[in-house]
C-alpha cells in the first residue's frame, strides 16, 4: 500500500460522509508523513477505511447536532486527527480484533435516537435507514423500547403539568 492510497481513502470517506461540497481541495501538508508512518506501523487499507468511516460518522453526527452546515470545526482536516484511532486499530488488529464493536454500535444508535427525539429532521435516512418505528427501521430493539418508555414518560409529565 502507498501513502497516497491512505490519503485517497481519507478524502473519499470524508466526501461520502459529509458530502462532495465539504470535501478537501488538497491534502494537508502533514498527510504524507502521517500516512507513511502508519503504513510502517502496520496499517492496512481496510483498517484505514474502517477507522475513517467509523470516526467520521461520529464526527458527522456532532456536525449535524452542534455545528450546523457552516461550522467546519467538526470536519477532519488532516490524517493526524485520527492518529490515536489508527494506532489503537493497528494494536487491535495485531492482537486479534475488536471485541467491543457491538457496544460502540449501541452507543451510536442511542446518540442518534436522542437527537432524533429532539430534532427529527436531522435523522440521516441514507446512512441509518428509516426513522425509528417506521417500517424497515434498523434501530436495535432495546433502544426502540427505551424510546417508547421515554416518550410515554414525557407525555405523562406534560399532562401532569397542564
Amino acid at each position: 500500500m502507498r501513502p497516497e492510497d491512505v490519503i485517497s481513502a481519507f478524502d473519499e470517506v470524508r466526501e461520502f460522509i459529509f458530502g462532495h461540497s465539504l470535501g478537501r481541495d488538497n491534502p494537508h501538508a502533514s498527510d504524507m508523513a502521517t500516512a507513511k508512518r502508519w503504513i510502517g506501523e502496520g496499517l492496512t487499507f481496510v483498517t484505514a477505511v474502517i477507522v475513517f468511516f467509523e470516526q467520521m460518522s461520529w464526527m458527522h453526527e456532532k456536525f449535524l447536532r452542534f455545528g450546523g452546515s457552516k461550522d467546519r470545526s467538526y470536519l477532519p482536516a488532516s490524517l493526524k486527527v485520527f492518529d490515536e484511532n489508527i494506532d489503537n486499530a493497528i494494536r487491535r488488529s495485531k492482537s486479534g480484533g475488536q471485541s467491543e464493536f457491538w457496544e460502540n454500535e449501541i452507543s451510536r444508535w442511542r446518540s442518534r435516537c436522542k437527537t432524533w427525539l429532539k430534532k427529527p429532521h436531522l435523522w440521516n435516512t441514507d446512512q441509518w435507514g428509516p426513522h425509528p418505528f417506521e417500517s424497515g427501521c434498523r434501530v436495535p430493539k432495546e433502544i426502540l423500547e427505551h424510546i417508547s418508555r421515554y416518550d410515554a414518560n414525557m407525555k405523562t409529565e406534560m399532562r401532569q403539568s397542564t
